[in-house]
């Protein structure tokens, strides 16, 4: 028997069976930047902030639901922006910063599914320090208060909110990577958050009025918010949209740079400009 017999003999690999050996190699990726993550050195003073803020804030409200949750997105995610941001951006620069650029093209895998999974890794590490204080909270309100459960409004639009600040910090490392860009980006996102409050608590109209709706830590709650002030249903909806077109935004914008081995604008302008053509080719 011949070679050529041998691999006329031999099945040829599928695709489907290499499919989970992607998204093997892929969890493997995650995992190791889930354990090298440097957000992990920031626990210990986000456990002292928790305790002298929003758990202390949430043990001056009454013993009551809807009030005690608003510290989740009143004080804690605040907090939380500044460490998310700013590891974001000191990972999406990493790259950058050790000028491995060279070095990691030629490698197999595109530079965006490599970047995602560092922006995955950090990320992780945000959302569980956040849903970690989150169940701290609840658990202390379940013992105190007399009717009513926990609502879950204010989580999900805090970990959107959390993830799409680590995506435009990241993007933001990746494109300008440098010593000083994380802590750049953390305080220009903690700067926009504070307006974006002060807009909410004004109670503004216009452009700067919706900045303050979009924003999660929208407004300071009432001694009566949530009994006799109704809870405002719709507007959790929009801000977790707005949240997730922001995380999808700063993705697009990592995938079509030419840091992250995309074909950079000029080559998405001209794929745009391409698809014009051929549709006024079609409509003709």
């Amino acid at each position: 028997m011949t070679a050529a017999t041998v691999s006329e003999a031999a099945p040829a690999p599928s695709s489907a069976s290499g499919r989970p050996g992607r998204w093997r190699q892929a969890a493997r990726m995650l995992r190791l930047e889930v354990r090298h993550s440097a957000f992990v050195w920031c626990l210990p003073l986000l456990v002292v902030l928790f305790i002298y803020d929003p758990y202390r804030t949430a043990a001056g409200y009454p013993a009551l639901w809807p009030l005690r949750s608003t510290v989740v997105l009143n004080k804690f995610w605040p907090d939380m922006v500044v460490f998310a941001a700013g590891f974001s951006a000191w990972a999406g620069s990493r790259e950058g910063r050790r000028n491995i650029g060279d070095l990691l093209g030629t490698t197999a895998r595109p530079a965006w599914t490599r970047q995602l999974c560092s922006l995955a890794g950090t990320a992780c590490w945000v959302v569980a320090a956040f849903l970690a204080g989150v169940i701290a909270l609840y658990v202390r309100d379940s013992q105190q208060a007399t009717w009513g459960g926990p609502p879950a409004a204010p989580v999900i639009v805090g970990v959107l909110g959390l993830v799409a600040v680590c995506a435009v910090a990241f993007t933001l490392g990746a494109l300008f990577p440098g010593r000083f860009t994380a802590p750049i980006v953390a305080v220009a996102l903690m700067i926009i958050t504070l307006y974006a409050f002060r807009q909410a608590v004004g109670d503004t109209g216009g452009a700067a009025g919706a900045i303050g709706v979009l924003s999660p830590d929208g407004g300071v709650p009432g001694d009566d918010w949530g009994l006799f002030a109704p809870v405002s249903v719709g507007v959790p909806i929009v801000q977790g949209a707005f949240m997730a077109g922001v995380v999808l935004a700063a993705l697009g914008v990592l995938g079509l740079s030419a840091r992250a081995g995309g074909a950079g604008w000029r080559g998405g302008r001209s794929a745009v400009a391409a698809g014009g053509a051929r549709l006024r080719a079609a409509d003709g």
